[in-house]
């Protein structure tokens, strides 16, 4: 959920509103706990124990396992690489639950008003960074319009005339 819009009455940790930022921002912090558990589970795989002969590690893990280090290591999910059919069924063996490697959904919390209006300043920004960025889905909302829907709820004549006042937002 990425926030895109001022108020007063709602404080950002970093004092400013930037949607762009904080992508960047819970990305960063996905690629780091991706590369923190693909370097264990890296570890886990390719341990010999004692008396053991060493695993025979073939071409496809090695290539698989280079390119999602370098792009971790990058800040850029695992998703953004490019892997054979090989490399996949190679890695996934060793390492299955990278979070960065599943479709996302990019909740986008508007103002009454934006979302209304069906317009914000952040929404072309966000789409271009999502698109550049591996791609997902982004859906906008607003919060403050959600309330005032469920503020609504058990008045089924008030929350149609809420949805027509608004150009059926």
């Amino acid at each position: 959920v990425i926030r895109a819009f001022e108020s007063e009455e709602v404080i950002h940790v970093d004092d400013s509103v930037d949607p762009v930022r904080d992508l960047e921002t819970i990305q960063s912090e996905l690629c780091k706990k991706d590369l923190e558990y693909v370097q264990k589970q890296i570890e886990a795989f390719e341990k010999v124990g004692k008396g053991q002969k060493a695993k025979k590690i073939s071409e496809a893990y090695t290539s698989a396992k280079t390119k999602i280090l370098e792009h971790l290591e990058k800040n850029q999910p695992a998703l953004m690489a490019t892997f054979s059919d090989a490399e996949i069924a190679e890695f996934k063996a060793c390492a299955p639950a990278l979070i960065t490697t599943k479709p996302i959904v990019y909740l986008v919390n508007l103002s009454k008003k934006a979302f209304i209006k069906k317009k914000s300043k952040w929404l072309p920004k966000i789409a271009d960074w999502v698109s550049s960025h591996g791609g997902g889905t982004v859906i906008p909302f607003s919060v403050e319009y959600e309330q005032e829907l469920w503020e609504l709820r058990d008045d089924d004549d008030a929350k149609k005339k809420h949805i027509q006042a608004h150009d059926g937002a």
